[in-house]
């Protein structure tokens, strides 16, 4: 009720994504791989969304679609590239120093989205001067990538990318850096 959405256009996205949902596995667990080759990576955490947290997804954003307007025209077209967390990574590394490192293996071995902003999240009271700082612009390859600081009240502290995903699931993938101290 109260969401523009209808329950068939909803059912459409859960079959469609059940359909690959052995594929986007594969590509989690490929990626996670990938990560744990970093020698400053000393983990990696890795999960594919359940079908069902999908669909309440779509319908909490459809119903907030004023905040999230890239929510409002939704479909089993486009919900790929929409939804930036179908699959997801959590890579922890030792100490904080070694973020820049660990950002350097994922810009070398990682497909980063150059038009989605890398977001680091941080306490008010954080150092941050181990993070870009001047213009929180990185070239790579030809593309520029943009970062964002964002600071939460929480006291949450992560560097999240957006990762292109592969055909044929074609999904994006949230991959989430963080120290273990911040993972704790």
């Amino acid at each position: 009720d109260d969401v523009d959405i209808s329950v068939d256009a909803l059912y459409e996205i859960y079959i469609d994504y059940k359909k690959d949902s052995d594929l986007m596995e594969k590509q989690a667990e490929y990626r996670a791989r990938i990560l744990n080759s970093c020698e400053e990576v000393n983990s990696v955490k890795w999960r594919v969304k359940d079908p069902l947290h999908l669909i309440k997804k779509i319908i909490r954003k459809k119903k907030n679609s004023s905040d999230n307007p890239k929510y409002a025209n939704i479909n089993v077209i486009n919900y790929r590239d929409i939804i930036t967390d179908l699959i997801g990574l959590r890579a922890i590394f030792i100490f904080k120093a070694h973020w820049s490192l660990v950002d350097e293996y994922i810009f070398n071995n990682l497909n980063v989205c150059s038009d989605s902003i890398i977001t680091i999240y941080h306490a008010n009271d954080d150092d941050l001067t181990l993070f870009p700082k001047a213009s929180l612009v990185k070239k790579h390859e030809g593309s520029t990538y943009n970062y964002k600081l964002e600071q939460k009240d929480s006291r949450y502290r992560s560097i999240h990318y957006i990762l292109q995903g592969e055909k044929p699931t074609g999904c994006k993938i949230e991959l989430q850096a963080r120290s273990i101290l911040d993972e704790a």
